[in-house]
């Protein structure tokens, strides 16, 4: 019964359903925002999504879309989630202070995979990559993040294990930088470094250290010639994907068949020969 001059307050169902069932329903989840979510509906469901020690937990992997989030759910994430967390999203979540990023990256054991995408980045986050945590990445996305230079470069050297970089639309590094991070990374697969700086060097470089390459990308690279590729040809035999696109005058038709008889290669962009030849025949003139 309710107290005078008031409404009985309503058992919530949530509670009475059967302790089983909830985990069936809690296996199924995979998003930690949703895992977060669903901690609320009543105080059961958030007494077993803090059970650290179910056995379940040690099968699942999360992920975490941060889009739109702000710093109290991020903080309230439980233990029980935060180890299982395996790839986070940071893309354009102008939303979250610093405090927050870091506080994901620490306590995250398992995290493999991170996004930064157009996110204004400071010293804190990059030297927290560069500590011990950023041996663990195996894939990071900075594309379009400013003020990516020869510094942060050589912080990111630290994270030895990544497979996939993003450097896209990064304009600030230069060669120097890159030879440390890939003197380094030598286990990169993917490395996409779209409108940036690079020149032949800065190639040479990749080639004579990341010779497990499988994609690479050099749109807008205007800074690279055929010298610079055919060292990348002689070296990375198992490329599977080169973007060759608008990289200016360098690039010639010499290098075309050079590329396509790569064993592996499976995509390869750029210009028409007619293009090529089009454009060099006004520079030899």
């Amino acid at each position: 019964m309710g107290s005078s001059g008031g409404k009985s307050k309503k058992a919530n169902p949530f509670e009475k359903l059967d302790e089983s069932l909830v985990l069936k329903v809690l296996i199924c989840i995979t998003n930690a925002e949703d895992m977060v979510a669903v901690a609320g509906v009543c105080s059961l469901w958030r007494r077993l999504v803090y059970r650290s020690n179910w056995k379940p937990w040690s099968g699942l992997d999360f992920s975490f879309n941060c889009h739109g989030v702000k710093d109290d759910r991020v903080l309230s994430l439980p233990p029980s989630v935060c180890a299982r967390v395996k790839a986070i999203s940071l893309s354009s979540c102008s939303a979250l202070t610093d405090a927050a990023v870091l506080f994901l990256l620490r306590s995250c054991p398992c995290l493999v995979s991170l996004s930064l995408r157009h996110l204004e980045i400071k010293d804190s986050l990059w030297n927290e990559l560069s500590s011990a945590g950023g041996l663990r990445l195996r894939a990071l996305d900075i594309g379009f993040v400013p003020r990516v230079d020869d510094a942060v470069l050589a912080k990111l050297a630290a994270c030895r294990n990544l497979r996939f970089l993003n450097l896209g639309y990064c304009h600030e590094y230069s060669d120097r930088g890159l030879l440390l991070l890939v003197s380094q990374c030598t286990l990169l697969e993917s490395l996409d470094l779209t409108h940036s700086a690079l020149t032949d060097i800065g190639l040479e470089a990749i080639a004579a250290n990341c010779s497990s390459l499988r994609s690479l990308g050099l749109c807008y690279c205007a800074g690279i010639s055929d010298r610079g590729i055919s060292a990348i040809c002689g070296r990375c035999v198992w490329l599977q994907q080169l973007d060759l696109r608008f990289t200016g005058l360098g690039i010639t038709e010499a290098c075309v068949p050079l590329v396509r008889s790569l064993p592996k290669m499976t995509a390869f962009q750029c210009m028409s020969p007619e293009y090529l030849s089009y454009h060099q025949e006004i520079e030899n003139q």
